[in-house]
């Protein structure tokens, strides 16, 4: 594995996530391409989790689970489509990588914006396909 790449899987195993089976993934819409109508300026919320709600992080991962679920975005298995942006500075093709949740999946937790921390100015995003 390359540097970037170990970086990657020890992101993704802290946010609770294993890569499941083969890193490039073509037959489906590049991740720039699926994230256009969820950024889009007329983008509606599906869901809203107000700031101040107690466990905020776990409120967080139960609406992304249940949306995820909810539209066919996780299979049967746990396995879904992941883009993590912010991380490559270069201007290489961004790529979807093929992950499963663990028993102790945390991806609001590890990969969710913090308030005045370096990484809300730098947003890490996670679009599932």
């Amino acid at each position: 594995m390359t540097g970037g790449r170990d970086k990657l899987v020890e992101l993704l195993q802290r946010a609770g996530l294993e890569v499941a089976g083969d890193w490039r993934i073509e037959e489906v819409l590049p991740p720039r391409a699926a994230w256009r109508p969820v950024v889009s300026y007329n983008a509606a919320p599906t869901t809203a989790v107000r700031s101040d709600v107690p466990n905020l992080i776990a409120e967080l991962n139960a609406q992304w689970h249940r949306l995820a679920v909810d539209n066919g975005i996780i299979d049967a298995h746990g396995v879904f489509l992941i883009d993590i942006a912010g991380a490559e500075k270069d201007c290489t093709p961004r790529r979807w990588t093929r992950v499963r949740l663990t028993d102790r999946w945390d991806l609001a937790g590890v990969l969710g914006e913090r308030p005045g921390s370096r990484s809300s100015s730098r947003s890490r995003q996670t679009a599932p396909a």
